[in-house]
């Protein structure tokens, strides 16, 4: 009876955990480990939200398909070295994953970041090609290595270069020898080793297989059939920049066409979006195209992608300013603000914010001598401070905000941030602590509304908030006291120098800081209505070599 008490209570405990993310991306897997020396079991439940593919380590040119080894990397298979609790040492253990239900969403990353990788990729699409090769009879196009044809134009039928030599959608293949290389093009472009569709059959022991799914096929009218619906390429080429192709739900081409309302692709390249086929989602070259993220969506349930165009009102209203949504008690009077004293538009407001480390850049020694970063550094936004630049509340904070993290910090960077080990822990933070979707409400209220920023490095800060702010509507003191071709001054030397004050001692403070922004942006305008600016800026340059920019002690 007690056990299964517990096991309810477990299991409604898992359900309020739930959110509509872990709904829709997340797949229960079950790991089951078992010491090859003792026989020692252990097993625990986890929720995978994102499937790495796990390629082969042994390149031997054998043809897999890509929906076998997606079914090896979700439900995996090995031996390897653990520490095993029932012998104290480190023994042979035997691993294995199933699966106990399948998500609405799956999502793969194609974890093509070694060469070994890549190449396997490759290999793979060049024996599905040399299999249309054969099979159609036609050995003169038989590919020897994969950058020996021209490769499909990337704007496909959308081009308009009337001089473009790369193959387009619909030209029919030639058969003369000098135009080899254009047949093997468009074998490799209607050839492609990704399926647009898959079948997963789950069993009741928790096995997964998945098959490549034709629509003509009677098998693939039943359920658990996954399409591909979106696709994140890296393109390798001058820019270096990520694309995405998506396959725009039904709803939306039903409002902008009547004649074609079914669901169509389209690549979204920056500011530019055209519509491709769906051959395009599927074919890469990866000298220049190189797959990173796969999303399939369960078939039955597509609807739940499909965008409400109903919005009661978009728009951020000042609630979000008189309303409390801290995770604790508030501590001040500053927390909730009154309606007059939110700032209006075009007035001034001083901002500042604080970050710490989530995981550490991880970088290799490579074989010519150059040392190549793997893994940037990842940080995340822990405390932001906002104070009032005019009116009667002037310099006084309205936002003053130590963000949550459900992750692990690696490092509170307390000597630059002044964040402390617990400020960010709800159970021991006795700061006040909020959602980085609550910070992120009152900004974008903020932004929307016209007021203007007064801050020192503002573009790096807005880019790690992940906030667009219009260039007229910043002010950055970076950019007032610098001289042309000259290096950027740091805030707390600036502090220093024109307003006699010594900031950042001993650690960082982010109302201090901002408030520091503020009093130089008023030093500026007195320093531009005296004519003076000039001047001061180049004794600024005069006095900062000299004493090699540090502020002396005291």
């Amino acid at each position: 009876m007690g056990n299964k008490l517990e096991k309810k209570v477990k299991n409604k405990e898992e359900d309020n955990n739930e959110t509509e993310i872990t709904r829709l991306f997340g797949c229960k897997q079950l790991h089951f480990s078992k010491c090859l020396k003792c026989s020692h079991e252990l097993s625990k439940q986890s929720n995978l939200m994102v499937c790495n593919l796990i390629y082969p380590e042994t390149n031997d040119e054998k043809p897999m398909t890509f929906c076998d080894l997606l079914q090896q990397s979700i439900c995996p298979k090995q031996t390897t070295t653990t520490w095993c609790e029932h012998c104290e040492s480190f023994q042979q253990t035997l691993q294995i994953r199933t699966l106990k239900s399948l998500p609405t969403i799956l999502t793969v990353n194609c974890a093509i970041e070694s060469k070994q990788n890549k190449d396997f990729w490759q290999q793979q699409m060049n024996i599905l090609v040399k299999q249309a090769v054969t099979k159609s009879g036609d050995q003169k196009t038989a590919p020897s290595t994969p950058t020996s044809f021209n490769k499909p134009c990337r704007y496909g039928s959308n081009c308009s270069r009337h001089s473009c030599r790369f193959m387009h959608p619909g030209q029919t293949s030639a058969v003369s020898e000098t135009n080899n290389a254009m047949s093997l093009s468009q074998l490799y472009y209607t050839h492609s080793w990704l399926p647009l569709s898959i079948r997963a059959e789950l069993q009741p022991d928790g096995q997964l297989t998945l098959y490549k799914c034709d629509d003509e096929e009677e098998d693939c009218k039943s359920s658990n059939i996954y399409d591909l619906h979106a696709v994140v390429c890296y393109i390798n080429d001058d820019r270096k920049n990520l694309v995405s192709i998506v396959n725009v739900g039904q709803s939306y081409h039903e409002q902008i066409s009547s004649n074609n309302p079914s669901s169509q692709w389209y690549i979204f390249n920056d500011i530019s979006v055209s519509r491709v086929i769906g051959q395009e989602a599927v074919w890469f070259s990866l000298d220049w195209k190189i797959p990173c993220i796969l999303y399939w969506v369960l078939r039955n349930n597509e609807t739940i992608l499909e965008i409400k165009s109903e919005v009661n009102d978009p728009t951020i209203s000042a609630k979000v300013f008189t309303e409390s949504v801290y995770l604790n008690s508030p501590l001040n009077s500053n927390d909730v603000i009154l309606a007059e004293e939110i700032p209006k538009s075009g007035e001034l407001v001083a901002i500042d914010a604080e970050f710490v480390t989530l995981n550490q850049e991880e970088s290799e020694l490579r074989s010519d001598g150059r040392l190549a970063t793997i893994k940037p550094v990842q940080m995340a936004v822990a405390r932001i401070s906002c104070i009032r630049g005019e009116g009667p509340y002037e310099g006084k904070p309205f936002i003053d905000d130590y963000i949550s993290t459900q992750e692990q910090v690696v490092d509170y960077l307390t000597k630059f941030s002044g964040i402390n080990p617990g400020d960010l822990d709800i159970s021991k933070s006795s700061k006040n602590l909020t959602t980085l979707k609550s910070t992120y409400m009152k900004l974008r209220y903020l932004v929307d509304n016209g007021i203007k920023f007064i801050g020192h490095g503002l573009y790096n800060d807005f880019r790690m908030i992940n906030l667009m702010v219009p260039p007229e509507q910043v002010i950055d003191t970076v950019a007032l006291f610098r001289l042309p071709h000259q290096r950027n001054v740091s805030l707390r030397f600036l502090a220093w120098h024109f307003l006699g004050n010594k900031i950042q001692s001993q650690t960082h403070d982010s109302v201090e800081d901002a408030h520091a922004a503020l009093k130089l942006y008023q030093c500026y305008k007195i320093l531009e209505a005296d004519g003076t600016l000039q001047t001061k800026l180049e004794e600024l340059y005069k006095y900062g070599k000299e004493m090699n920019w540090v502020v002396p002690d005291e």
